[in-house]
């Protein structure tokens, strides 16, 4: 698209927009301009934040009448850029935000000085009290992107997101209006090979004693693990019960959360026979859910509750 095309297509009084990191490149001075005059009626915004991080962060901070938020920082910025987490999203609390009601961010890496090695990811504390302060919201996603390796020939990814999931929930306990958690990219410690690290935390699924002895005390999980062999299926069980056990915890302090992912593995709550409300297994597989977040997350689109009910 031309420059007039695209000034143009900005002219018109959007509700939604999407912009790639390319177009702040190629048309910072027409961008600019809806800065100065911000859209009226601007609803949802996706962006990628890139090397135009002033530029972007303005955008974004001066449409705070938005009900939906999707920001990527590239993977490319990663160590290399702290206005992410010290500007971009302390912006969006102390009550400046209060129609939003569905916030993604997507991490590249680390922040430039968070003194973390590359394969190690942690959210800054500037960014979880800006979250803390969005008590409107009704659905998160949190993700840091894979770090990715280069050999001759081929790339590799691997999750650096060592989650620390009491912290989190101390720090999410505000959103008492929230539905729909996602976590993605998060990691654990290894179960066994420890020398390897949380980057192979899923390579390595090899299970120890405490997860052979958690597939015993837990036979109702089996229906929904899967696995080629005893040790693989043993690993897959005691996963899957850990992340039904992190879920418990969110909702003892999300009490109106219906659904949520970590640990790649999509659990929805639902009342059980003595009306308590558990978390429960959706699929018996691993899965990122990309196009159900997309969907939901993206543009013009609504929160989904159809899924639930599957």
């Amino acid at each position: 698209m031309d420059k007039p095309s695209f000034a143009s297509f900005l002219s018109a009084p959007l509700k939604s927009l999407e912009l790639r990191h390319s177009s702040f490149r190629l048309f910072e001075d027409v961008i600019r301009s809806h800065i100065e005059e911000p859209y009226r009626d601007l609803e949802e915004l996706v962006v990628e934040f890139d090397d135009h991080q002033q530029l972007i962060t303005e955008l974004i901070l001066k449409h705070n009448k938005l009900k939906k938020l999707w920001v990527t920082q590239t993977y490319y910025m990663s160590g290399r850029d702290n206005s992410f987490d010290r500007v971009m999203i302390p912006g969006l609390g102390k009550g400046l935000f209060n129609n939003l009601r569905s916030l993604y961010i997507q991490w590249g890496g680390q922040n430039q000085d968070a003194g973390l090695e590359a394969d190690h990811f942690y959210i800054m504390p500037e960014s979880l009290a800006a979250i803390y302060e969005i008590s409107t919201l009704e659905q998160l996603g949190l993700r840091c992107a894979k770090m990715v390796r280069w050999g001759e020939y081929t790339e590799d990814t691997f999750p650096i997101w060592l989650i620390d999931h009491g912290k989190l929930q101390s720090h999410l306990q505000n959103l008492k209006n929230l539905k729909l958690l996602v976590i993605r990219g998060d990691t654990y410690p290894p179960r066994v090979n420890e020398v390897f690290g949380h980057r192979w935390y899923y390579r390595s699924n090899c299970a120890n004693q405490e997860d052979l002895q958690t597939t015993k005390d837990h036979p109702e999980l089996a229906p929904f693990v899967q696995g080629d062999n005893e040790q693989t299926l043993a690993w897959n069980h005691a996963h899957l019960y850990r992340m039904l056990e992190y879920a418990r915890g969110y909702r003892k302090v999300l009490p109106k959360l219906e659904w949520m992912l970590c640990g790649q593995r999509p659990m929805k709550f639902m009342e059980d026979a003595d009306g308590v409300i558990q978390p429960h297994p959706v699929g018996n597989d691993m899965d990122e859910c990309k196009t159900f977040i997309g969907r939901v997350f993206g543009l013009a689109s609504e929160v989904e509750i159809a899924h639930l009910k599957d």
